[in-house]
């Protein structure tokens, strides 16, 4: 089914933070572009390569993703936005974190090198569905 709509947002108070910093871990971001009706995996494999950092969030508004990292990162690769600019807007589907999952990886001993954060009460997305004229009778 094809929905029409003029307008969308999202309101949430959702923090969403993934981040391989020295490190790489298998955890994606499965979002729709309510723009083009795509639905897209956010990932950030790399290859294994000790200076790259790459950390994905909501945007401050909430409304798209957000890459940033070190010199060396995995922005506007796999789906990611590029480094330091907000994606178009898009809506979350599913979140797969998974920091140890299979062929994670890590430079030294820390374990924080690969780290999520997923918190929030409410993820409401909102569509305006197209104008009508009044309703007419059979």
């Amino acid at each position: 089914m094809t929905l029409n709509y003029t307008d969308y947002c999202v309101l949430t108070d959702l923090d969403l933070n993934l981040k391989a910093d020295l490190a790489w871990h298998p955890s994606y971001v499965t979002v729709f572009d309510p723009r083009h009706k795509d639905t897209k995996t956010v990932l950030f494999r790399h290859n294994k390569d000790c200076h790259m950092s790459t950390s994905l969030a909501l945007s401050p508004q909430k409304q798209g993703l957000l890459c940033y990292g070190g010199k060396k990162n995995a922005c506007g690769q796999r789906s990611l936005p590029e480094r330091g600019r907000e994606s178009l807007p898009v809506f979350l589907r599913s979140v797969n974190f998974d920091p140890v999952g299979p062929d994670h990886w890590r430079c030294g001993e820390d374990e924080l090198q690969n780290s999520y954060s997923f918190k929030g009460s409410y993820y409401h997305v909102y569509v305006k569905m197209a104008n009508c004229g009044p309703a007419k009778g059979l």
